[in-house]
């Protein structure tokens, strides 16, 4: 996302909490597709100011070496109010429809996004704050 960064002027910041471990076992492909699916629309939505990935632990390794981590974008776009909030990952649902940026895409990218998160043994992402920041 350095090209996508540079092109609209946006930075993109990460932040990985220093308890991460260095190596993760888990499905690369899909992880891959959450993380393009979430920055993309962080991106298509933010005009000006920052985007920011945040990987954090939210539970340490237990005994079989299993933690629980979470990974966060937020961004200082247009934001959602309460009911596109709602709405957010289900099917074909777009959450700026009527705001100033044209819908783009078939509107799957988040409902992907949920669907890997649980088949990976995930809680279902959220949407939070109304309005400006977004966090996806």
């Amino acid at each position: 996302f350095s090209l996508r960064a540079s092109e609209t002027r946006v930075p993109l910041y990460t932040f990985i909490d220093s308890r991460v471990p260095q190596r993760i076992h888990t499905d690369p492909i899909r992880v891959k597709q959450v993380l393009t699916n979430l920055l993309s629309n962080a991106y298509k939505f933010t005009d000006q100011g920052q985007v920011a990935l945040h990987l954090s632990m939210r539970q340490p390794p237990d005994d079989q070496g299993q933690c629980v981590m979470m990974l966060e974008v937020v961004d200082t776009g247009i934001g959602l109010d309460e009911a596109q909030q709602q709405n957010l990952f289900q099917v074909f649902s777009q959450g700026a429809r009527g705001s100033r940026h044209k819908s783009q895409g078939a509107g799957l990218g988040l409902t992907i996004c949920k669907r890997f998160t649980e088949l990976l043994g995930g809680a279902p992402p959220a949407a939070r704050k109304t309005r400006s920041p977004a966090t996806r």
